[in-house]
This record gives C-alpha cells, structure tokens and sequence, in this order.
C-alpha cells in the first residue's frame, strides 16, 4: 500500500497518481493519545511545501479534512445526511492554484463532496448515492484564472 514517502517520491519523479488520498498516523494525526497539535501542522506543512514544489503542482488542489473533532465547541446539532449521519462539523480547507484566495464555503458538505468535486470537475458519473447528492465544492474554484505560484516556500 502506497505511503508518505511514496506520495514525496512521486512528487518529486512526477508521477503522482490523479487522485489519492493521504492519512495522518501516530504522531501526525493530531489525536491527543499520542501526538500534538503542532506535529501534525509540521507535517501536513512539509507535504504542502513538496507539493508546491513539484512541477505537478499547476495541476493540483488538495482538500484538508480531519475525521472528527469532539464537536464540543459547536453551536448547532449536526444535520442529518442519511443512516450514517453527517456526525460533527469539521473544518475542511482547499489548497490549489486554482482555489478562490479568501473564499469561505457556507454550503453544507461531506467527505464525499471531495468524490463529488472530482466528478464535477472532469465530467465523470457518481461512484454511490451519497457523492450523487453531495455539494460538490466547485464554487471555491476559479479555472478560469492563471493558476497561482506557490506560496508556502
């Protein structure tokens, strides 16, 4: 099963697959058990740095997530999707030269509105029900723009 260093290899050879998605563990994964805050901010920077600096990096947009957040702070109950729930509220972020600079999303998404995103974007058929009927994100996109240079260095 590809890893990390897999995803830096590829990134610096070029050849990173069109669509993956990378999970933090032990010590990067932020969980209170067993890592820190900062750890996981360490790593996911170093992976934004590499990221901008491959040649690939006009082609990508990278969507930040976490799976749950005790949802403790939240003001309002979450809404409900479907049998598995939508759960807490979680912060999501899109890092892209093409992303909207200061774009805020008030729409309400899901894990599966990165399958969505990606079907949108190049024109392909949902995998399930669940992606059919997710936000899609577009709207933080612009394609239409120059792609943006890095900015992390």
């Amino acid at each position: 099963m590809p890893d990390v260093t897999d995803f830096l290899d590829d990134l610096r050879s070029g050849t990173v697959p069109n669509g993956g998605f990378i999970k933090a563990t032990g010590a990067h994964d932020e969980h209170p058990k067993h890592s820190a805050p900062r750890w996981g901010e360490q790593w996911v920077m170093a992976l934004l740095r590499a990221a901008e600096q491959s040649r690939l990096w006009p082609r990508m947009a990278i969507i930040i997530t976490y799976d749950e957040g005790g949802g403790f702070w939240d003001h309002v109950p979450p809404p409900r999707a479907d049998s598995y729930g939508r759960g807490t509220r979680l912060p999501a972020m899109t890092i892209s030269p093409w992303a909207r600079r200061g774009y805020v999303d008030h729409h309400i998404s899901d894990t599966a509105s990165i399958l969505a995103l990606i079907a949108a974007r190049f024109g392909l058929k949902p995998l399930r029900k669940r992606d059919a009927e997710a936000y899609n994100m577009i709207e933080g996109f612009d394609f239409a723009q120059k792609a943006r240079s890095p900015s992390f260095g």
